[in-house]
């Protein structure tokens, strides 16, 4: 319910726009303000479509580790470079913000005190720069360490995973939902034509 309620918030100034900007029938009018009716219906669109895909998300990927997507999108044909920067920018990541602290922390025990002026910008800016210095002599330690292991440029999975007939069930109802929902769009298409 978190994760819905950031994406509903960014929706709610939907809410409170579109009804009130976009052009049609007029279900109320507040002086120069009209409220109409396709914006409604827009807005309303918007919300279950974006609810919709979140919940898809959530359900699918979200309970996955980060391995396990990348060597699902590996079996689904994915470029292996795509694989390979969506894996260690989750694995580094973390450490590229440890940097960044260790960074912030030595800066503030020498008396730096963020402010709107020449030397505050010219600190951070260095900072930024020692932060991909740092995060670039890594990536060489990386992969040199990786060459060293057998690394041939190709993700290998310690789990193999296996498709069953739960898998063919899913896969053929989630496909039956997203019809319905083409085809729900498909004729809101229709009606509003």
């Amino acid at each position: 319910l978190r994760r819905l309620l950031a994406v509903n918030v960014f929706i709610a100034f939907l809410w409170l726009t579109v009804p009130l900007t976009m052009p049609g029938q007029a279900l109320a009018a507040w002086g120069p303000f009209t409220f109409s009716r396709e914006g409604l219906m827009l807005a309303f669109l918007v919300t279950l479509k974006s609810n919709a895909i979140v919940m898809f998300f959530l359900a699918l990927v979200a309970t996955m580790d980060s391995p396990t997507i990348g060597y699902a999108l590996d079996r689904l044909r994915f470029p292996s470079k795509l694989v390979f920067l969506f894996l260690f920018t989750y694995r580094y990541l973390h450490v590229i913000a440890e940097e960044w602290r260790k960074l912030h922390v030595a800066a503030r025990l020498r008396g730096f005190v963020p402010r709107t002026d020449r030397h505050t910008y010219r600190t951070l800016g260095n900072m930024i720069g020692m932060v991909f210095v740092h995060s670039f002599d890594r990536s060489a330690r990386v992969y040199e360490a990786m060459i060293l292991r057998g690394f041939s440029g190709r993700f290998r999975s310690v789990t193999a995973f296996r498709a069953t007939a739960r898998d063919a069930a899913f896969a053929a109802a989630a496909s039956g939902c997203l019809l319905c929902l083409m085809a729900a769009d498909w004729y809101m298409e229709l009606y509003r034509g």
